[in-house]
């Protein structure tokens, strides 16, 4: 019965100890790796989603277009919508991977239409060294970290940007995106 009791509390407080590794809402219950061995891998995008609004006022009078963007892992198609309502679709190939060091560098290759990109720049974390739950990319930009598991990370962006000009235009933009990541 004592030795029940003794397994049982050590399963608690491993549970306890070992679950400090989660800080997102979506990440593994249990996870052995710390977040930083956990980012510290090659990414490949394999889901995109992305959806920008650019909104022009001019006095009483607005224009809006939004812009969808979705990704299947190799084909990403984006369809504009104008203020009239038309839609037009243009699809083409894409490729991101991401190799995130743990020395705080990165390096992307990006292939759009057939033209390949490759950067190398710095990595760190958003917030506190404790928290861990954002993430910029110096040049890709900036990310909360929806998911952070051993096999796949989930990356969301969203802003809003206003700019209010001398002859009484407003033009705002609301970005969201959402990129998911398999490891390679």
């Amino acid at each position: 019965m004592k030795n029940t009791i003794l397994i049982l509390a050590i399963i608690m407080v491993a549970g306890v100890t070992l679950n400090s590794c989660k800080k997102g809402d979506n990440d593994p219950f249990l996870s052995l790796a710390s977040r930083d061995a956990r980012i510290t891998e090659v990414w490949k995008l394999t889901d995109y989603e992305k959806t920008t609004t650019n909104l022009t006022t001019f006095g009483e009078v607005s224009y809006e277009n939004t812009t969808t963007y979705t990704y299947d892992g190799s084909i990403i198609t984006k369809v504009k919508i104008n203020p009239q309502g038309n839609a037009t679709t243009e699809t083409y190939s894409f490729s991101y991977n991401v190799d995130i060091q743990k020395n705080g560098t990165y390096t992307s290759t990006t292939i759009d239409k057939g033209e390949s990109n490759k950067i190398t720049s710095n990595w760190w974390w958003t917030n506190s060294q404790n928290n861990k739950t954002g993430i910029i990319l110096e040049n890709d930009g900036n990310y909360i970290i929806d998911r952070l598991a051993k096999t796949e990370l989930i990356l969301t962006s969203e802003y809003v940007n206003v700019e209010i000009n001398t002859d009484n235009e407003t033009d705002s933009t609301y970005v969201f995106e959402k990129l998911t990541f398999t490891k390679q």
